[in-house]
């Protein structure tokens, strides 16, 4: 089976229909188990990534990342869903880090997809665009 759900940001255009409210902590573990994620950055590069159903997650970064075009990184870590039904993934470090890094979205639905946000109010937290499929 294939699916294909479009999470988008403010700067694609799309309208956000402003009573939408974001989805459950339930649905959000059906929507991102077995998911592979595609995401475009900034800076010009993609970043890439699998939830595995047991919470782990594999990610790429390519281009554009600080670096040269057509460079790539690779990033582990652990998924899952907090009981406000954010998506969180907890980044492990590298050689060289710290710390891990740890990043939890809100999962809107809009008429066109998604917005996937830091807070309930995504136009003041630079929501993203993200292709999701399975």
């Amino acid at each position: 089976m294939f699916m294909t759900i479009l999470l988008w940001t403010a700067r694609s255009g799309i309208a956000q229909t402003p009573d939408a409210q974001p989805l459950s902590a339930d649905e959000v573990k059906a929507l991102m188990s077995n998911a592979t994620v595609r995401t475009s950055l900034p800076s010009g590069g993609t970043r890439s990534w699998i939830d595995h159903a047991d919470g782990t997650f594999m990610m790429e970064f390519g281009g554009g990342l600080g670096g040269k075009h057509g460079s790539h990184h690779h990033r582990v870590g652990n998924w899952y869903v907090d009981v406000s039904g954010r998506y969180c993934m907890d980044v492990q470090p590298t050689e060289g880090e710290a710390k891990d890094d740890l990043e939890c979205y809100f999962l809107t639905p809009q008429e066109s997809g998604y917005v996937a946000s830091h807070a309930l109010a995504p136009a003041a937290t630079h929501p993203q665009f993200w292709n999701v499929s399975r």
